[in-house]
């Protein structure tokens, strides 16, 4: 006998505990089953210049939301301001874990920086920081 509970279009908050209650006249049987959703991480909102010289920058960011499972990453881009994200000056820098904290070296002096920051865990790569 096979019993099925199927949630159409998942969210976040079906995440939680599920009783499955089943009886007749032999008697009654129940389980309870814990449903974790997992989604991606969601857009990192706060990213700091800690310390700059002329050709690096130290940065930091707060963790975002991990969509219930660990981050495993980070991906930082870079590029000069008015440049193209897919340019030959465009950098990109990866750090692993639950590490928050970056140096871009290489940089040129007298030139801006826009940076992206997205987080990764095993269910993909979430939105990049604005």
């Amino acid at each position: 006998f096979l019993s099925q509970l199927t949630i159409s279009q998942v969210k976040m908050n079906d995440s939680g505990e599920y009783l499955c209650l089943a009886e007749n006249s032999a008697g009654q049987a129940k389980k309870t089953l814990l449903l974790t959703v997992q989604d991606v991480p969601s857009k990192i909102t706060h990213m700091e210049v800690l310390d700059y010289t002329s050709r690096a920058a130290n940065l930091s960011w707060t963790p975002p939301y991990d969509g219930q499972s660990p981050i495993t990453s980070y991906n930082i881009r870079y590029k000069p301001y008015q440049g193209s994200w897919r340019g030959q000056a465009a950098g990109k820098e990866q750090v692993y874990g639950s590490v928050t904290e970056a140096v871009l070296n290489g940089l040129q002096p007298n030139t801006i920086y826009s940076i992206k920051i997205e987080a990764s865990n095993m269910v993909g790569v979430g939105e990049p920081s604005e």
